[in-house]
């Protein structure tokens, strides 16, 4: 019995063991990246961001977040955080440059059928909750001024070198991974659209009001 208990004991010690050594490296410190990120370390990763500019710019329009992203953010503990800051969208239209209205977005569908409306939230105000909650949590690092081309020969700037057990998490927009979008302009010419791949997740996207 006390064998048994004491090889129990070892393999459970041992898969602890594994978790801790867990390491993943995610492209992009927007709000797909900043959000995988806390994802993560919930799960006991360590984790390091790789950010291409030196430091993070407060810029941006504001995002209108679904109700299953809003799901998705209280799953990740940033709920709060979010509707404290949020508030909610319940009517927009497309136009033209001139005023003349194209179409009208389905919002008021979306909360009959979810329960609750879609969200507005200012995209500084996002990303300084998923900041807090990245500081809140420990174990990740932000590394400014990281371009990456190809994980196999860019290795992110950390104590520890890549391992076998190390996961490459680029956010996808657009089913496009940011690690494409990266790497298919020399370094200084980045598109709108390579931005886009690196910022944007899922579930929200940019909303003009009417």
């Amino acid at each position: 019995m006390s064998t048994e208990t004491g090889s129990k004991a070892k393999t459970r010690s041992k898969a602890k063991t594994d978790i801790k050594a867990r390491t993943a490296v995610v492209v992009g410190a927007g709000v797909g990246g900043l959000t995988t990120a806390v994802g993560l370390r919930r799960a006991g990763w360590e984790v390091t961001v790789l950010e291409r500019r030196t430091a993070l710019e407060r810029y941006g329009t504001a995002f209108g977040i679904h109700p299953t992203a809003q799901t998705a953010l209280d799953r990740l503990g940033l709920g709060d955080a979010l509707r404290a800051r949020a508030v909610p969208y319940r009517d927009a239209r497309i136009r033209r440059p001139d005023g003349k209205v194209l179409a009208a977005l389905p919002l008021e569908r979306i909360e009959r059928k979810a329960g609750r409306p879609e969200l507005l939230i200012s995209r500084p105000y996002l990303i300084d909750a998923l900041l807090a909650e990245l500081d809140r949590l420990g174990g990740a690092r932000i590394a400014y001024g990281q371009r990456l081309t190809d994980p196999a020969h860019s290795p992110p700037t950390s104590s520890s070198a890549p391992t076998a057990s190390t996961a490459w998490c680029a956010p996808r927009t657009s089913g496009a991974p940011a690690v494409r979008a990266r790497s298919a302009r020399s370094p200084g010419s980045a598109s709108p659209d390579s931005r886009r791949a690196s910022t944007a997740r899922p579930g929200a996207r940019a909303a003009s009001s009417a």
